[in-house]
């Protein structure tokens, strides 16, 4: 079995276009194989016609390639489309914009968070400048903000381990190693200090964007398990958010 690539897009429709020219469906129906047979991952679809945006999601085999064809049956609607893609043989998401000039280059995506919230008997150290603040008995929250990367795996092929509802479709858990939760390498110092704590002593750790779950930890047993929720709302690349506020001021 080749690498399965979970493809979110976010195609940008121009202004002035009516209603109906480009749709969701549409677009998968060209992305996809056999005319919207997704490729190991549940496909899904919004057409958000207010904002001029039309979202989904849907796999393929090692990257994310279908969004040529989108363009070439598409493009004269589009202003661009976004496309966050993750290869579950690699570690995070990958983000490109393809427009009129083709693919842009593509980057580690990293994802926006506002809050950490602890949960476990025992009050965490304020270690590194955090300063955790108890909710209710048994939860701290931490309030400062930043960035981390992650791999939105959306693949379906195992369904066998407890699964955590996402914006699109129920993801599965991925097994944590014993003595690690991988933040070494894809957050932000300061919160990845306390990483010897929360293996110690906490239950479970959630990363938050306004008020919605983004990332994931549970303890099960002797072993954590972690699902990344990462969606568009809380992408932080500096590209797409500058596009982003040139779409909306256009209305």
């Amino acid at each position: 079995m080749a690498n399965i690539a979970t493809v979110a897009t976010l195609a940008v429709v121009r202004p002035g276009v009516p209603r109906g020219r480009v749709t969701g469906r549409g677009l998968l129906r060209v992305m996809t194989r056999y005319f919207g047979q997704s490729y190991c991952v549940s496909p899904w679809r919004f057409d958000d016609y207010p904002r001029r945006c039309i979202y989904t999601q849907h796999g393929e085999k090692w990257s994310a390639t279908g969004v040529d064809a989108a363009w070439q049956r598409y493009g004269t609607f589009l202003g661009a489309i976004w496309v966050r893609w993750y290869d579950e043989g690699g570690d995070h998401d990958r983000l490109f914009r393809y427009g009129a000039g083709g693919y842009d280059k593509s980057d580690w995506c990293r994802y926006a968070f506002d809050t950490v919230r602890l949960t476990g008997e025992t009050a965490p150290p304020e270690d590194g400048g955090l300063r955790w603040r108890p909710v209710v008995p048994g939860v701290w929250e931490e309030r400062s903000g930043g960035t981390y990367l992650a791999g939105n795996d959306r693949c379906d092929l195992l369904l066998d381990h407890p699964t955590h509802p996402s914006r699109t479709t129920p993801v599965r858990g991925h097994m944590q190693g014993r003595e690690t939760l991988y933040w070494k390498t894809d957050m932000p110092p300061a919160v990845a200090q306390p990483e010897p704590f929360v293996l110690s002593r906490a239950t479970g750790v959630e990363f938050l964007w306004r008020g919605r779950a983004t990332r994931v930890y549970r303890r099960r047993g002797d072993r954590w398990w972690a699902w990344c929720l990462d969606d568009w709302d809380n992408c932080a690349d500096p590209g797409w958010l500058a596009d982003r506020t040139v779409q909306d001021r256009l209305g």
